[in-house]
């Protein structure tokens, strides 16, 4: 039957109206489940190919003497004095853009929390997509908040965000109990007491993480 087809009993103008609105809203709903649907269905294959991404370009070896300062400029010696104003360094080295194009090993984040004190701190795109293709490129992460370096080679202090939010990192869909590991920064699934998968070589982890 048609939006528009009605049955030969609806004999007032009422209830010809009432029908085909009736009718049209069940069409908006049935259009708006199949959109949310294929919608899914497009956000796990996309994700399926940003995993594949950052295994395809983990086999693709780092050349860490391709460096520049962030924003760009060659790499100066005074690049680590400090900024009494901000207690940052003067410069900060980054990868290159060709570098960086050969692709991400981990997902892309711009921002990290620190656990200390809970503010966020953003980084510059250069930076980012940096850490991203090689997450051992920094010995640390500085706090804007607490004007200090939190360095990775002990238990970690800080939780990487995206667009100042905490995000899950892409390829996850979690249901049930979750473990944010301090050791690595990644969202994991809790397995038995106290495993988790994918299996990390930093046990150490708390309960109710956010990623």
């Amino acid at each position: 039957m048609g939006l528009y087809s009605l049955p030969e009993e609806s004999t007032t103008k009422l209830e010809r109206a009432q029908i085909v609105y009736d009718r049209a809203v069940d069409a908006l709903n049935d259009a708006q489940r199949a959109v949310s649907s294929k919608g899914n269905a497009v956000s796990v294959a996309r994700e399926m190919l940003e995993e594949a991404k950052r295994e395809a370009a983990a086999t693709i070896p780092v050349d860490r003497s391709a460096r520049q300062l962030s924003g760009g400029g060659a790499v100066t010696e005074d690049h680590r004095e400090i900024k009494p104003e901000s207690g940052q360094q003067k410069g900060y080295v980054v990868l290159t853009p060709t570098e960086r194009a050969k692709g991400f090993v981990r997902p892309y984040r711009d921002a990290y929390r620190h656990l200390k004190c809970g503010k966020i701190t953003t980084m510059s795109r250069d930076i980012a997509e940096t850490y991203a293709r090689d997450p051992e490129f920094y010995s640390g992460a500085f706090c804007t908040t607490c004007r200090g370096l939190s360095p990775r080679r002990r238990e970690r202090r800080i939780h990487l965000v995206r667009d100042g939010r905490a995000r899950r990192p892409e390829g996850w869909h979690m249901s049930g109990e979750q473990a944010f590991l301090i050791g690595c920064g990644t969202l994991h699934r809790i397995v038995g007491e106290r495993g988790v998968t994918p299996p990390c070589p930093e046990a150490k982890f708390k309960r109710g993480g956010r990623g």
